[in-house]
């Protein structure tokens, strides 16, 4: 069983997995760039509940759809209203976001995350050091959301809402604690950057405050949508990131997610999107990531 499980995994995590940036990083001809975007985006564009986040340009009021924050529903729940500026923004935002049990839950998951030592938690895979940033200590595992019913439920309205279908995410806890004066910046994270050229979206939990000196969430308004501008990027684009000219279009206002603590967002990351640097020692930063490239994959693109 444990044979068949790796396989499928491997089978998901390299053949099927969502398409991301590594043809067109690894193929300068533009015109093949431009074909296999082309095509992709075009299966994309097959796919019903895409249009609306994606595809359809902003028409509606900006004035109403313009604050991006909201107090969570009574029962937990992303609201029409949520979803609206979700589609003309890339990002909202939910304070108050899981009931006070789940929340602690979270937080007692990060103090084991911390340990170092026995871990008592049903974590998926060893927490590890990914070693991505050289001047933070940091920490992270996998866990099955089912663990957390709420997060669960917000997961599943989600995806059902995007991707027309239920989809389960994967779950990573992730640590960072910065370990010197000064944090230098990095590719894939601290840039603006885009994570895919095809529609994608994660969902971020804070269990606890992110200020200024922490490094927030930021996000690009209004990026996430596929016009010329967007697809010049990626068929012209070198490092897919804000130092690229032909990025220059997706960047006008960008929004800063600091976050009270129990706070939850929604973002678009086919969209610029970046955490800012550290700018204070020894600030912290506890996150949970859930992602959907693994279950939402290539077949999804062209069965669906």
């Amino acid at each position: 069983m444990k044979i068949v499980n790796k396989i499928i995994r491997y089978i998901n995590n390299k053949i099927l997995r969502t398409p991301g940036l590594e043809f067109i990083q690894n193929n300068l001809d533009q015109i093949k760039r431009k074909k296999h975007i082309k095509f992709w985006i075009n299966r994309a564009a097959k796919i019903k509940s895409f249009q609306k986040y994606f595809f359809e340009q902003n028409q509606s009021n900006k004035n109403n759809n313009s604050n991006i924050r909201f107090k969570n529903t009574s029962d937990f729940k992303i609201s029409e209203n949520m979803f609206d500026v979700l589609a003309d923004n890339g990002v909202v935002v939910i304070e108050d976001a899981l009931p006070k049990n789940e929340w602690i839950s979270i937080l007692d998951h990060f103090n084991d995350l911390k340990s170092k030592n026995e871990y008592e938690k049903n974590w998926n895979t060893k927490p590890k050091n990914p070693n991505f940033f050289s001047k933070a200590n940091e920490l992270a595992a996998e866990i099955d959301i089912t663990e957390f019913p709420y997060l669960n439920r917000y997961s599943k309205i989600a995806s059902r809402e995007i991707y027309g279908k239920t989809v389960n995410p994967t779950v990573e806890f992730h640590y960072l604690n910065l370990t010197e004066d000064l944090e230098e910046k990095t590719r894939g994270a601290t840039y603006l950057h885009t994570d895919r050229f095809v529609p994608h979206f994660k969902i971020f939990y804070t269990p606890t405050s992110i200020d200024e000196d922490s490094g927030p969430f930021q996000y690009s308004v209004g990026s996430h949508k596929i016009n010329e501008n967007y697809i010049n990027y990626f068929i012209k684009g070198k490092n897919y990131d804000e130092t690229d000219e032909h990025s220059r279009p997706l960047i006008n206002q960008t929004e800063t997610i600091t976050t009270k603590e129990n706070t939850l967002y929604l973002a678009f990351t086919n969209g610029m999107h970046k955490r800012t640097v550290f700018k204070k020692k020894n600030k912290e930063r506890s996150m949970v990531f859930l992602q959907y490239v693994r279950n939402f994959n290539k077949f999804n693109y062209l069965f669906s």
